[in-house]
């Protein structure tokens, strides 16, 4: 099993994700994703998302349920 280490990068997220897991050529990329309701979906968009559209590979999803009150 291969160690990970987080990054802070400052373009675009789904792109920085994209082209950091082909650059490290990931099996799998994993995202953490928060429940919103559809007006914050329509706001804010979706990292998650966009990232699943935009890969090849596998993205796996997980997070606790919760609701977003902010994007209400």
């Amino acid at each position: 099993m291969r160690e990970f280490q987080p990054e802070a990068r400052s373009d675009d997220p789904v792109r920085e994700i994209c082209r950091h897991a082909a650059e490290h050529d990931f099996d799998l990329i994993c995202l953490a994703e928060r429940k919103r309701s559809r007006a914050g979906k329509a706001l804010f968009g979706s990292v998650t998302q966009d990232v699943r559209l935009s890969e090849d590979r596998p993205v796996l999803v997980c997070g606790d349920g919760s609701a977003d009150s902010s994007a209400a």
